[in-house]
């Protein structure tokens, strides 16, 4: 899943360098890029945790409805915003719900994993708005490079597995509370600006 993420991070540009759009035109690269992100993001991770036994038995049930709901937020026409660089919805981010899930998120129960589950796939479905890193334009330099800081410390969280010690864990959920709040702020204020033109 990390190589996915790096390959994710690069196939966009590198498509556009290569002029995929000219040299390839047969192809549809969103579609194709919507397809592959659904299995990396979506399918895998959530058949991990799964498989894993992470979340109550049946844990096909658990995990239907964030792929469903996931399936729906892929196909919705305004997924993505690229004019003020956000996603609409809880982005599909499962790969980094199944990663705490296996540090952390674990050790405090099947029904509490399956609820945060839930609890997110509804979120795919609201109209809530997250920081697209490669889009948007305030603040991006924190949502890049804090992305990449952040990487490398799940890397190496990954490479402490599985006696990672729970302060580097939490550590590790500084970012993403740091984006969460950011996304919430800046959407904020851009709706704001919006409402008074």
């Amino acid at each position: 899943m990390c190589a996915a993420v790096f390959i994710d991070a690069i196939d966009g540009p590198l498509a556009r360098r290569c002029r995929t759009d000219i040299n390839a035109a047969e192809l549809d690269g969103a579609l194709l890029d919507n397809i592959v992100d659904f299995l990396n993001y979506t399918f895998i991770p959530l058949a991990l945790i799964a498989y894993e036994g992470w979340v109550p038995d049946p844990g096909w049930l658990w995990v239907s409805v964030p792929a469903l709901t996931s399936l729906f937020a892929f196909t919705h026409r305004e997924a993505k915003d690229t004019d003020d660089g956000f996603f609409r919805g809880f982005p599909s981010y499962w790969n980094i719900v199944a990663f705490y899930v296996a540090v952390e998120m674990r050790l405090w129960g099947q029904e509490w994993t399956a609820a945060m589950l839930w609890v997110l796939a509804l979120l795919s479905l609201m109209p809530v708005r997250f920081a697209y890193p490669n889009r948007i334009q305030h603040h991006r330099w924190f949502f890049l490079w804090g992305g990449v800081l952040w990487s490398g410390w799940l890397v190496w969280l990954l490479t402490q597995w599985p006696n990672i010690s729970r302060i580097d864990a939490w550590v590790s959920f500084i970012y993403p509370a740091l984006y969460l709040v950011l996304s919430i702020a800046l959407d904020a204020k851009i709706r704001a600006g919006r409402l008074r033109q």
